[in-house]
């Protein structure tokens, strides 16, 4: 019998966005009812509310773990990660994972992945701001198995704030693809403009 792989993504809310439909489109090849379903992914919010793609993810048999971001949240996502053992923790919020992925290392989670998927810049910051992306950046740098970036600019956005990170093997770029069948059944007529 095949070892089911637990992977447990972390999101800031399950809504429609577009990295969120993306780990929906992965979910159902994976683990979907054409699959071998050797992949179980589970969610956290950090919203620590509900969001619009929750029933969907229940439907193919993942769970939710709506944690808020509060004091409490450090022991909670530990807790959650020590019960759960999972194989992979995969962060999709940016340069906050380096904390997210330091729980998961202290936990025994063998694979941290950071998912990197902004363009934006972080010019303007306040300086309590700029300390916390450096200690967060320190944090990837140490307990990230490996990064991904969605795109070139997204690739060299990250490596301008994180410069430690340039020929680093860990980070890659891998495109985000959009999957097309989402929009094969939609019509467009003049109508609708």
């Amino acid at each position: 019998m095949i070892k089911q792989l637990k992977i447990l993504h972390i999101f800031g809310k399950m809504d429609r966005g577009g990295a969120e439909m993306r780990a929906m489109d992965m979910m159902e090849k994976l683990q979907g009812p054409d699959s071998l379903r050797s992949v179980l992914f589970d969610f956290v919010s950090l919203s620590g509310q509900d969001g619009d793609l929750d029933p969907k993810i229940q439907s193919l048999g993942g769970r939710v773990f709506p944690i808020k971001l509060n004091w409490l949240f450090p022991w909670r996502f530990y807790r959650l990660l020590r019960r759960e053992k999972y194989d992979v923790v995969h962060s999709h919020v940016q340069l906050f994972s380096g904390f997210l992925l330091l729980l998961a290392a202290w936990a025994n989670v063998p694979v941290r992945l950071a998912h990197l998927h902004t363009t934006g810049s972080r010019h303007g910051l306040s300086l309590r701001r700029r300390l916390q992306d450096k200690l967060m950046i320190h944090w990837l740098y140490q307990y990230a198995t490996s990064l991904v970036a969605v795109s070139r600019g997204a690739l060299e956005n990250f490596t301008r704030q994180a410069p430690c990170f340039n020929g680093d093997d860990r980070l890659r770029m891998i495109y985000d693809g959009v999957n097309v069948d989402h929009f094969l059944s939609v019509r467009f007529g003049r109508d609708i403009f």
